[in-house]
């Protein structure tokens, strides 16, 4: 042997020897923690800390030198193994093996037995003369022996496989693990959109223990998050045995910057595998310096979600993974004091992970819709809003995590929905059918800023509702962004990771990509088609408008201008308000350019995209608070308080000044006035809760009667009102009654419902005006139809509203639209159905109106199954609305006396309409029906029992056309069953005894939230 070769080896035996001495050191200090009377901390750290912080820290130089020495030593000799492994040869493994799963370039997975035990055997892909491939794989710092410190150097800890030994198979390695169960689910093997399919096992253990299972899964991240990431993130790379303990079979990449990647970085140098070159950058744990986030490394993009169509609908990386430039302060050196602004991106971290698992549908989220429990569900969805932040140092550890969830097990608080549930639940959005249908679809957001003033505002609810939850948002002319939307490279192309060495070095159009977008925020040329390609096919696309004027004040205003206000408007204005129009026709806007009538007609089909419009005038009086509260319920967060908005002032011109800009902003005038007639349009504040009286304010009848009143007096339109005319053709339905003749038309495509006085000279306080008063000051509650506008021709009134479907019956069998459209939803619908029932009654019963009236035709039902009371009830005699006609007109029809009447018997007490008391054997009630008994008139104590909102929950409970029909049809037992209940509570003889309608909708709701979730 040469001097040289004797001095390697003696080098070589020198280091064996050290590391031998470490890792019997570090093993010494590892029994004496496991001793009872080990405490770290004190004596009563554990108590004060919980069980979790208990835990020693973790000693890497152990397991690292353990498994060092045995890739060093390269030889099937147990005096090199260490000393938990049970399994050091082939013979410890018995055939036969069972490949399991699909192979990778690194390694091929079987099943076996040892000693009666299922195992994982990993290895090359074995052949009959032996394990065959590229051997680098095999080698100290590559692939198998870094998941051989991941399994050694966490032994013990929850959720990481245990490591049963290991063999050299000539240059490859064969390592044997105890078998963790099968995959909790199945996805993309790499980027793509396909969505994982969680097993049977997964989803029965996240209905029926949900907590149990989260707890797991965070236990399981908690125990390797610190020093490792897991950038090929899917659900097959999970594990869960018959207990419901959650593994991760593969190991994870080592941060080199954590303790266990420097000591295996100096012991293997650049051997160390970073997986692919390009996702080395964002693993490297160093802070890349940046002036924007395109500057700064991203992980893989099946991890990072950066490219469109990379990842599953619903799955967002952390900011820090698609790559985050963040600036920040640091003291240049102890001897300086000075302080320096420094861009640097911000770092992985085990922060990163907490953002995965609220972020990945088959992690918490996944387990929070499944959950059979409905307060379990909602605490899980808290803990998802907490691990959802968008700064890392926002976001809570796994540790605390799993605190919560101990804290909660031991002592239960009732949850109330979250957000968005809330969302979902409120007039906003149970109003409209778009919005309705798509709501738990919607996976973006995109604004056009069309308005100066509301734009302004609006930017700034979008910017934090994106730095909270991190989401990926891309704003006009802010960050090196365009004007245009933007449209993600090699659109059309098949999606690749772009962090893959065989793609090669980023490209400017690569790091300049938009990627997957959350949020489209920005003053750009409207272009759904780009709309749809830069963000989910499902977007929420909203806008802000105003009237032309107030866009010139706004600027004037907001600009902070002190030049003369005509010199202002005409340097500013010399074509009219153009700019907002423009850009809604997909024009760039040119100063000193006027629209032509086809862009203008092409900008108000576009108005048809949008699933919200705000007036801006309303962002001043609780609008800007309703639609933070919007954009924020659908990313399931609470929205922030909004700074108050002060209301544009008047900006006094030249009269023929401000007639001249009007004059040219002619298709601004017309897409404003076209906006306020959409669906989709909302005024004021517009986020209540649907059909729940403690979110509506006490009732004001002022406004709207007096509104009325001025129509009728001095045929002054209330603002509200969106038309003044219905074109012909009418087309008659029903029967005409005294008062007017009825009739159903269209007004831009969508059918209305015309109502005309039969004769002249209606005035104020009579049938018509009541009706009208009914339509007006509950506007907008559930179940009172929008009242569009009315008109007169001479001297006869003629009003239009929005068409409520066709009248409801509970014939047998149903042969009328409404009938059979009435059993299909109480068939299919019935708690639906019910819902929409109780709401309708709600808004006119509980603010003082009365139908006595009472006859099926008097309701109708949509397609969509809303219930609306199509005629005018009676106002009660003692009611604040009531009263306030009484004041304006004296001599008023429509009203329902109510008032304290002395009483010896029944028969002193008055009755109601007998279609209502069912007191006229020549006019009998439908077979089955009843009165409550202060209808037909009840004597109690000497004093007659007054008509109230009580009355007609009696109502509901006893006519065959209402609640009792919607049970009797419906489909699902339990249902049925509930809504027998409900008519049961509702059925008592004293009004004092029944619920009212907010009850009945409480209880309806409670049931309904609970009957979900189980199903």
């Amino acid at each position: 042997m040469s001097l040289g070769s004797r001095q390697t080896m003696m080098l070589l035996l020198l280091r064996l020897l050290l590391l031998r001495a470490a890792e019997a050191k570090a093993e010494a200090k590892a029994e004496a923690r496991s001793k009872p009377a080990f405490r770290r901390g004190g004596p009563t750290a554990a108590i004060d800390r919980g069980m979790l912080a208990t835990r020693p820290a973790q000693n890497v130089s152990a397991a690292t030198a353990a498994i060092d020495r045995w890739f060093q030593i390269h030889q099937n000799n147990e005096s090199y193994a260490p000393k938990a492994w049970t399994v050091a040869k082939p013979d410890d493994v018995p055939r036969p093996w069972h490949e399991i799963g699909a192979s990778s370039k690194s390694k091929t997975v079987y099943r076996a037995t040892v000693n009666g035990k299922s195992v994982i055997v990993k290895g090359r892909k074995m052949r009959k003369d032996g394990w065959t491939g590229d051997a680098r794989h095999d080698q100290g710092g590559g692939v198998l022996y870094l998941e051989m410190v991941y399994l050694e150097a966490l032994r013990g800890r929850p959720g990481i496989p245990e490591l049963l030994g290991a063999w050299w198979d000539g240059p490859h390695v064969v390592l044997v693990v105890a078998d963790g169960g099968e995959a909790i689910g199945e996805g993309p093997s790499g980027v793509g959109t396909a969505p994982n399919v969680m097993t049977a096992a997964f989803d029965a253990r996240a209905r029926n223990q949900p907590l149990a299972l989260a707890r797991s899964i965070l236990e399981c991240f908690g125990s390797w998050a610190l020093d490792f990431l897991q950038d090929d993130l899917k659900a097959q790379q999970f594990t869960m045995d018959a207990h419901g303990t959650v593994f991760m079979v593969d190991g994870p990449k080592v941060a080199p910057d954590r303790p266990l990647g420097r000591a295996i970085h100096e012991a293997w140098g650049k051997k160390v595998d970073h997986g692919s070159k390009g996702d080395h950058g964002a693993l490297d744990g160093a802070k890349h310096k940046c002036k924007r986030d395109a500057d700064c490394p991203f992980t893989k993009e099946s991890h990072s979600c950066r490219g469109a169509g990379t990842c599953a609908p619903g799955t967002r990386g952390a900011p820090e993974a698609r790559g985050k430039c963040h600036n920040t302060h640091y003291q240049q050196g102890p001897q300086h004091s000075q302080h320096h602004h420094l861009h640097h991106c911000v770092p992985l971290s085990e922060k990163t992970h907490v953002y995965d698992v609220a972020n990945r549908p088959w992690l918490l989220p996944y387990i929070a819709a499944k959950a059979a429990d409905p307060a379990a569900g909602e605490f899980l969805r808290s803990l998802i809003r907490l691990a959802g932040r968008g700064r890392p140092d926002d976001r809570p550890s796994f540790r605390e995590l799993v605190d919560r969830i101990d804290a909660f097990v031991k002592a239960p608080v009732p949850f109330k929905l979250g957000p968005k549930a809330c969302l979902y639940e409120s007039e906003v959005i149970q109003s409209n059918k778009r919005r309705r249908k798509a709501f738990w679809d919607y996976a973006s957001v995109s604004f056009t800023d069309l308005g100066h003033a509301g734009g302004v505002l609006v930017d700034g609810v979008v910017q934090r509702l994106c730095d909270d939850r991190g989401l990926a948002c891309w704003q006009s002319q802010v960050d090196g962004h365009g004007k245009d939307v933007p449209v993600p490279a090699h659109l059309g192309e098949e999606v690749v990771d772009r962090t893959k060495n065989k793609y090669g070095p980023l490209t400017a159009e690569d790091a300049e990509d938009s990627g997957s977008l959350d949020i489209l925020d920005g003053e750009f040329p409207f272009n759904v088609t780009r709309v749809h390609q830069a963000l989910p096919p499902k977007v929420f696309a909203f806008t802000v408008v105003e009237d032309a004027w107030r866009v010139v004040e706004s600027l004037y205003v907001d600009g902070g201008r002190a030049d003369d206000p005509d010199a202002f408007v005409n340097a500013s204005f010399p074509h009219g308000v153009q700019r907002h129009v423009q850009r809604l026709a997909g024009l760039q806007f040119v100063p000193g350019s006027a629209i032509t009538r086809s862009q203008c007609d092409r900008a108000l089909r576009n108005l048809d995209e949008f699933d919200l419009i705000v007036d801006a005038a309303s962002l001043a009086t609780g609008g800007l608070r309703d639609l933070a509260a919007v954009l924020h319920g659908l990313y399931d967060v609470e929205a922030p308080r909004v700074a108050t908005v002060k209301p544009v002032g008047d900006l006094a011109v030249a009269p023929s000044l401000r007639a001249r800009v009007l004059e040219d902003s002619w298709c601004h005038a017309e897409v404003y006035a076209a906006a306020r007639s959409k669906p989709a349009f909302r005024q004021g504040g517009f986020f209540r809760a649907r059909g729940t009286l403690a979110t509506w304010p006490a009732q004001n009848v002022s406004a709207p009667t007096a509104a009325i009143d001025r129509f009728f007096r001095a045929r002054e339109t209330p603002a509200p009102w969106r038309i003044q005319n219905v074109s012909a053709p009418w087309k008659q339905i029903g029967h005409a009654s005294k008062a007017k003749v009825v009739y159903r038309a269209r007004v831009d495509g969508r059918p209305v419902i015309v109502k005309q006085n039969r004769k002249s000279g209606d005035g104020g306080g009579t049938t018509l005006y009541m009706e009208l008063v009914y339509l007006e000051s509950l506007r907008g509650r559930p179940g009172v139809p929008e009242l569009l506008g009315a008109w007169w021709e001479a001297s006869r009134l003629t009003y239009a509203t929005v068409d409520g479907g066709e009248p409801i019956s509970a014939e047998v069998p149903p042969l009328r639209t409404g009938a059979r459209r009435f059993a299909t939803w109480a068939q299919k619908r019935p708690l639906r159905l019910a819902r929409s029932l109780l709401a309708c009654f709600w808004s006119w019963a509980s603010a003082g109106w009365f139908l006595d009236d009472f006859k099926d035709h008097q309701f109708t039902l949509t397609d969509d199954g809303d219930v609306y009371l199509v005629d005018g009830p009676r106002a009660l005699a003692t009611s604040p609305v009531a009263r306030a006609a009484v004041r304006e007109w004296s001599k008023v029809s429509q009203l329902q006396a109510d008032s304290v009447v002395k009483c010896a018997r029944d028969a002193d007490c008055p009755r109601t309409h007998y279609s209502h008391s069912c007191s006229d054997p020549d006019h009998a009630c439908e077979p089955g029906a009843r009165a409550a008994p202060e209808a037909g008139g009840k004597c109690l104590a000497g004093t007659c029992m007054r008509l109230s909102e009580k009355t007609h929950v009696f109502d509901v409970a006893n006519r065959p056309w209402l609640l009792p029909g919607i049970a009797a049809r419906a489909e699902d037992p339990a249902a049925g069953d509930f809504l027998r209940s409900l008519i049961r509570l509702a059925n008592q003889t004293l009004p004092e005894d029944r619920p009212s309608f907010a009850e009945l909708l409480d209880r309806l709701d409670q049931f309904e939230k609970s009957h979900r979730r189980r199903a």
